[in-house]
């Protein structure tokens, strides 16, 4: 919604070479299109790159070249500016910094991952070359896009990138390598990440296919997830569509390969009954995850070569009623959403045949909150987000989304009113509605054969580490200090930490830190 009126805009490039914004009626906006370059291949993106509170439209092209507009098709000063290599993925616009204002990341053909401010200056550490193959003489059919996630919730932003080095890499915003990361595939990574919590412990997993023909899931530390990589054996170049299709409270892998069949994975790698489904033609888009038909589940909706959309139930069974289809190849991701502000779902495509389509479902818009309804998964309803955290408070989107149903509670407030805010909780591992669960230590003096020590005892929460602190007056002056070492929890368990005492110290205090691992 650019203009904050309730319904939605389209923003849509084309291989003519243009950047064109529509109203939710089809009617090109005033000041648009805007000229790029001839096959043009990348969607823009939408971000405030230069912190005046609106939001900028900005694109890459198929020479290199990175363009800005306002809103109202007026270039920005500095615009366009030139980097090295094709740009085949779409330019994030994401404010890493926490100063309002988002920077440029964006993935080109030099096999080079760059992060710019708006003023086209590199910022320190970056760019980074990324050592994989060249797109030379439109080698590259697309690029993986960049992910942007945060992975330990502590508000430093890491980035994720596949690339034809046959690698995944992780990067910290100073261009340091993640620790664990790169980790390497069998042939060239075309899609962009997905990082999503597959099992339910609020830790994001990397999940990606590549030209190997396999489907990789990583935890965020490099390991592999149980159950994977799943050898499909066709390449991957869709990205990977994750979403609870089947309504068990896990999330489900959907992942089309290049011969145009469509497979669906449970959490643990397992094949889901009634897959692989299969397209008449080859699969370039990547699947989403939306209610078509307002029965209140999720379908897999796929594009394909054959000029048609594709649609199937959670159980591989065809949806029938609805047929979205073009004249010629439908090659890109499609979006889903309520274009007009009356509650329904539309879902938004586009064709070799040059023409958008629209098409209304009877989906409810509030299904939303759960599906995968555009590339990588992103509302559509926000600028540029991070995977995971979209509201950027340290908390789990999937946290919020169990807990309370919704993103508005603020990580600074105290939900249960037990006198410790949210964020507090989900570091101790306590439950964010439940008042009566709260982090508490138990002190006991114990007589000994040589005197005297002290027992603490904890119920510990899986993920955690306890360091307890120990001083001698509570003053600045008098920092605590560490008692022992930390203390690490893999699962829920009881702990009991000791340490000898000596009863002529008057008095001592204590407090335990509780950190997640």
């Amino acid at each position: 919604d650019l203009d904050q009126d309730g319904d939605l805009e389209i923003l849509v490039s084309s291989l003519i070479g243009e950047v064109t914004i529509l109203d939710h009626t089809g009617n090109v906006i005033d000041g648009w299109p805007q000229a790029t370059a001839l096959l043009q291949s990348t969607s823009p993106n939408v971000g405030d790159i230069d912190g005046d509170g609106l939001l900028d439209v900005v694109v890459g092209d198929n020479t290199g070249k990175i363009h800005a507009w306002e809103l109202d098709g007026t270039v920005k000063d500095g615009f366009p500016i030139q980097l090295e290599g094709t740009i085949k993925s779409v330019v994030r616009l994401v404010d890493f910094d926490n100063d309002s204002v988002a920077e440029i990341l964006v993935h080109t053909g030099a096999s080079r991952l760059y992060l710019l401010n708006a003023e086209g200056t590199s910022l320190e550490g970056w760019p980074i070359d990324l050592e994989g193959d060249t797109d030379s003489f439109g080698s590259w059919l697309i690029a993986s896009t960049p992910t942007v996630v945060d992975f330990d919730y502590d508000g430093e932003l890491e980035i994720i990138v596949g690339t034809t080095a046959d690698e995944v890499h992780a990067y910290n915003f100073d261009g340091s390598a993640v620790e664990g990361w790169p980790i390497a595939t069998e042939d060239w990574v075309y899609p962009s990440i997905s990082a999503v919590d597959l099992n339910g412990d609020y830790e994001l997993e990397v999940i990606t296919g590549s030209g190997d023909g396999k489907l990789y899931v990583w935890e965020s530390n490099g390991s592999p997830l149980p159950g994977f990589p799943v050898d499909i054996g066709q390449a991957l170049i869709a990205s990977v569509a994750v979403a609870d299709i089947r309504d068990d409270s896990t999330p489900e892998l959907v992942v089309a390969d290049f011969s145009g069949k469509v497979h669906c994975y449970s959490a643990s790698g397992a094949l889901l009954s009634g897959w692989p489904q299969e397209a008449d033609s080859g699969i370039v888009g990547s699947p989403i995850l939306i209610d078509v038909n307002g029965d209140g589940a999720l379908e897999i909706v796929a594009p394909s070569q054959d000029n048609k959309i594709y649609i199937w139930n959670a159980n591989g069974t065809r949806v029938t009623e609805i047929n979205p289809t073009a004249t010629d190849w439908i090659e890109s991701t499609p979006s889903a959403g309520d274009l007009d502000g009356n509650g329904m779902l539309e879902l938004v495509y586009t064709s070799f045949d040059g023409k958008l389509y629209i098409l209304p479902l009877d989906g409810n818009a509030n299904s939303l909150a759960g599906a995968w309804s555009a590339f990588r998964g992103d509302s559509g309803e926000l600028s540029d987000v991070v995977a995971g955290d979209r509201d950027r408070d340290r908390l789990p989107d999937q946290l919020e989304f169990t807990m309370f149903g919704t993103l508005d509670e603020s990580a600074e407030s105290d939900s249960d009113g037990d006198g410790q805010t949210n964020l507090n909780e989900w570091t101790a591992g306590t439950d964010l509605t439940n008042a009566s669960d709260r982090f508490e230590v138990a002190l006991d003096i114990q007589t000994t054969i040589d005197g005297h020590q002290l027992k603490f005892t904890w119920h510990g929460r899986a993920n955690r580490s306890y360091q307890i602190m120990s001083s001698s007056e509570l003053s600045k002056e008098n920092a605590a200090q560490p008692l022992g070492d930390p203390i690490s929890c893999d699962s829920d368990e009881l702990i009991e930490a000791f340490s000898s005492i000596s009863l002529e110290n008057r008095r001592c205090f204590y407090h335990v830190v509780v950190d997640r691992d």
